[in-house]
């Protein structure tokens, strides 16, 4: 009582200057989001004679002790995924609800950041060949901690550079008339190639955000050889087809229609 109008309610765990505060244009406010078993004072300002008073009064309230703990607000298990050259999925528990994932090449200050409402999040645009760290924070019993955890990954080559300077080699025997058809696909195409021996060959689909959708090892025979690539499903765009056999790395780009 003893004031009215527009009045400000600060309130703070007592000994400490942890201030928060509540607007209220009447003589009661109803505080949220309080820590449990805390003993907390409070005081007010108002708008009175055409000025703001300073804080004064001394309230004193102790909040109830809850029968279910507080979130610890500590990550843990941060684990990385299904790296690729720009790629990678990240996980993490012991937190919940809204969280920043703070990334960045390790040993430098060049911070990017992820918002995620659960414990999963995918980064794009990385770096090829680099070696990231990452940590977190959370917004937590009604705070954003500070940035916490030490995960690590490393993003493997750009296999496409790679490719592009093998293309540009004279052609060896081992790996030759390279044909791909059709092209633009509307779902398979056929791949075929001549083999100057029966060694193994590898071919991996990538899409254009460097995820590698499928990695397939055969048998070559000397002489010709043909495989299917089946793109059912997947969304239309350009895909890298590289195909590995020895030493030799070629890439075609396909097109789904």
């Amino acid at each position: 009582g003893g004031i009215s109008g527009a009045t400000h309610v600060r309130y703070y765990p007592t000994g400490t200057t942890n201030y928060k505060y509540k607007y209220s244009a009447t003589n009661t406010a109803t505080l949220k989001f309080l820590y449990p078993g805390t003993t907390y004072s409070w005081d007010l300002n108002n708008f009175c004679n055409g000025q703001w008073t300073t804080y004064s009064g001394s309230g004193a309230f102790t909040t109830l002790a809850d029968t279910v703990p507080l979130p610890t607000c500590i990550p843990t298990g941060l684990t990385a995924t299904n790296a690729t050259a720009h790629t990678v999925d990240l996980s993490w528990g012991g937190i919940s609800g809204a969280t920043h994932v703070r990334y960045y090449p390790t040993g430098t200050t060049n911070y990017k950041y992820k918002c995620t409402l659960g414990n999963t999040a995918t980064l794009t645009c990385l770096l090829p060949g680099t070696a990231y760290t990452w940590d977190l924070n959370n917004f937590c019993n009604g705070f954003w901690t500070p940035y916490t955890g030490n995960g690590n990954f490393t993003t493997i080559s750009d296999m496409y550079k790679s490719a592009v300077v093998d293309a540009n080699a004279p052609e060896s025997e081992d790996l030759t008339e390279l044909i791909v058809f059709p092209n633009p696909v509307k779902e398979k195409t056929i791949i075929t190639f001549n083999s100057g021996n029966n060694n193994v060959y590898s071919y991996k689909i990538i899409d254009v955000t460097g995820r590698e959708l499928k990695t397939i090892t055969n048998q070559a025979t000397t002489g010709a050889n043909r495989f299917e690539v089946d793109l059912t499903g997947r969304p239309k765009g350009f895909y890298l087809l590289y195909i590995q056999k020895g030493d030799e790395l070629k890439h075609v780009k396909l097109l789904k229609e």
